[in-house]
This record gives structure tokens, sequence and C-alpha cells, in this order.
């Protein structure tokens, strides 16, 4: 509802400690896509090896609730420019 990304940790961490994993932003993933990629079920599927689309997973703040799933895959050129499609860095802590 705020029209906007927000601050990582404006939220409250998943089960994982990932902040703020739904509706902030959808996110790239490094696949292409294949309509055979949103027909398979599998653990960290992977696209074709090339492609014209990239995957992004999830929805960000500016589409629709059916999108904000972490499991929703949908397609885009990756030429294109969308304020709701980000990525997300995560580092490992090494005590």
């Amino acid at each position: 509802n705020l029209a906007k990304t927000v601050l990582v940790g404006s939220y409250a961490a998943n089960p994982w400690g990932f902040h703020d994993m739904s509706g902030n932003l959808a996110e790239w993933v490094s696949d292409w896509y294949t309509a055979a990629y949103y027909g398979t079920v599998s653990t960290d599927p992977t696209g074709p090896a090339t492609g014209t689309q990239r995957v992004y997973k999830g929805g960000g703040w500016g589409h629709n609730s059916d999108r904000l799933r972490s499991a929703s895959k949908w397609a885009v050129e990756p030429t294109s420019s969308d304020n709701r499609i980000g990525f997300r860095l995560a580092l490992k802590r090494i005590n």
C-alpha cells in the first residue's frame, strides 16, 4: 500500500532470517524463460542455456496480489526497466 519500496529490515524476518521477502520487489533470477519452466515441479529448477526473456519471481509493491507468492514465476526481456523488479544479495556470516 505504500506504492514504493522500503528499506530492508522494515518488516519482520521470515523463519530463515530473511527480511521483506514478499511484496517489496520481485526478484530477477539467472534462468532464461521457457514454457516448460512453468510446468516443472522441482527443487531449484533451471531454464535453458539461452533465450530472449529472463525469469523473475514473486511480486513487487505495484504488482497484483496474485504475484506476491515467492513461487510465482514470470518472464520479461532482460533489457526492460521496471522499478518493481530487483535482485537480492545474501551474505553468509563467518564467525
